[in-house]
Parts: structure tokens; C-alpha cells; sequence
């Protein structure tokens, strides 16, 4: 990845951390890695813990689309494993936050692959 892309990618995830502290969750972690995945942002408030995936997307069709099945599973195995070791009671969410031209365009709330 070059260094404009990786330029716009933190941008967005500043963007888009900045949006959950002003909405009252505290951040926890940004780019927790493990070999095979990792979450952008891992947020918590009273109620719920949030992992949170940043999309930086040139086009706004679809978004779906950019969130594939092997893409999924990795964020799905990579909660997993922080989940045990960080043990909690409150229910979890994974949030897909979609940004473009310096604009959080959609947040896909409580994503599953069902």
C-alpha cells in the first residue's frame, strides 16, 4: 500500500473514532492484530462492546460488496480471539463504518452474515 492510501486509510479510522467518542464510547483498541486479521477500532459504552471495521471507498453503490464473506470470517475469527482474552459480560456488535471524501457516509450497524 503506498503512502497516499495509507494516508486516507487512518484518516478515516480518526474519523470514524472520533464519531463513537462523541457518541459516548470510550475506544479500547485501534488495529488489533492478529495473523489473519484485525479490527480497526474496539469500542465500548455501558451497554455493549462494538468492534468496529473502517471501508475508505471510492464508490458508494453496493457497499456491501465491500465487506466479502472470507472477509467476515476473518473479523468473526479475530473478535473471537480477543474476546478470550478480554473476557466480557456485555453483548457484542460488529460495525462496519463506511467513509469517503473525509465523510463517514453509512454505518452498517449489527452485521452478521446472515
Amino acid at each position: 500500500m503506498n503512502n497516499y492510501l495509507k494516508e486516507i486509510w487512518k484518516l478515516a479510522e480518526e474519523l470514524v473514532a472520533d464519531h463513537y467518542k462523541r457518541n459516548g464510547h470510550t475506544i479500547l483498541e485501534r488495529n488489533f492484530t492478529i495473523r489473519g486479521g484485525e479490527l480497526d477500532i474496539v469500542a465500548e459504552n455501558t451497554d455493549e462492546l462494538i468492534f468496529v471495521e473502517v471501508k475508505a471507498v471510492h464508490h458508494t453503490d453496493d457497499l456491501h460488496n465491500y465487506i466479502t464473506p472470507t472477509k467476515l470470517s476473518a473479523l468473526k475469527k479475530t473478535i473471537e480471539y480477543y474476546l478470550r482474552r478480554h473476557p466480557t459480560r456485555k453483548p457484542i456488535r460488529l460495525d462496519i463504518a463506511f467513509v469517503k471524501w473525509n465523510i463517514i457516509f453509512d454505518i452498517y450497524r449489527n452485521v452478521t452474515n446472515n
